[in-house]
């Protein structure tokens, strides 16, 4: 319990921190200093949560820090409804894309470790290459057009409209999108420790559903930012799916493959038609 204590007090410190210079750089505008100053005491209750699930030792730590992550969740639901929010999209939106290269600099890192622990051979460098290969175009598919998109509506929207946007697209969808990057950082790690050996469900499981979780998150923050179905991007996810259940127990280069040609099928279809979106209609 001790333990578990000491890494969730730096925790809570950090976000106290934070909460103490959002409040001290806060303009003294009425509108906006009351949304800041709702969003930190609603915050407060998740914090509490935290430390006290960090000092049981029973199973009822896990549910309570359940109930953080759920209070944090209507946290954002009842303070990003403020109309006090000023949003600068442009900063706002390169921000958190910073945090996709990162993220997709990590998964890079972790497949080079395991990759610097096997001896060089040609089936190696072809799984590496196409782990490569499939990192960019996750890159592509996201800054090809669908991060100006983003921020074109979020500079279009104002007031409430616009701050739900931008919680909504940077917030309830963004963090789900970093974590479906680590979900395939997983898969790239396990199949480059061991490219020799089949598929197994669990490694295709993570490299699978992140890369479906990825484009399905960030083609529903197109519909949420301008309501646009992207069907070409949803039939493709669609085939992708038996795809990755028929490599199960296979080479890894068979879903790896399967996953670069569907990637490269969607920045294709979705260059030539979005790559002037920002200005103009999908």
């Amino acid at each position: 319990s001790d333990k578990v204590l000491w890494f969730a007090l730096p925790y809570v410190l950090i976000k106290l921190l934070g909460f103490a210079l959002h409040v001290r750089i806060t303009p003294s505008a009425a509108e906006e200093r009351k949304a800041v100053l709702v969003f930190v005491i609603l915050s407060l209750s998740g914090l509490i949560t935290v430390l006290a699930g960090a000092l049981l030792q029973n199973e009822m730590q896990i549910y309570l820090w359940v109930a953080a992550m759920l209070l944090d969740f209507i946290t954002a639901m009842l303070a990003g409804n403020s109309e006090g929010w000023r949003i600068r999209p442009k900063h706002f939106t390169e921000r958190h894309g910073l945090i996709i290269i990162i993220a997709l600099g990590e998964s890079l890192i972790a497949a080079a470790n395991s990759v610097s622990e096997q001896g060089w051979s040609a089936p190696l460098l072809v799984t590496g290459g196409l782990v490569l290969f499939i990192t960019f175009l996750i890159w592509w598919s996201y800054f090809a057009w669908v991060r100006e998109f983003f921020e074109e509506k979020l500079s279009a929207a104002k007031g409430a409209i616009q701050a739900k946007m931008g919680r909504d697209l940077f917030s309830f969808i963004h963090f789900p999108l970093v974590f479906s990057i680590i979900c395939m950082a997983v898969g790239f790690e396990k199949i480059l420790k061991h490219p020799f050996e089949p598929l197994s469900l669990p490694v295709n499981a993570a490299l699978s559903s992140g890369t479906l979780l990825f484009l399905g998150l960030s083609g529903a923050g197109i519909y949420r930012a301008g309501k646009h179905l992207l069907l070409p991007r949803m039939v493709i996810m669609l085939a992708l799916i038996p795809c990755a259940l028929i490599s199960i127990e296979k080479n890894p280069v068979l879903l790896l493959g399967f996953i670069c040609v569907a990637l490269t099928l969607i920045n294709i279809f979705e260059w030539k038609k979005c790559r002037f979106s920002a200005r103009s209609e999908i």
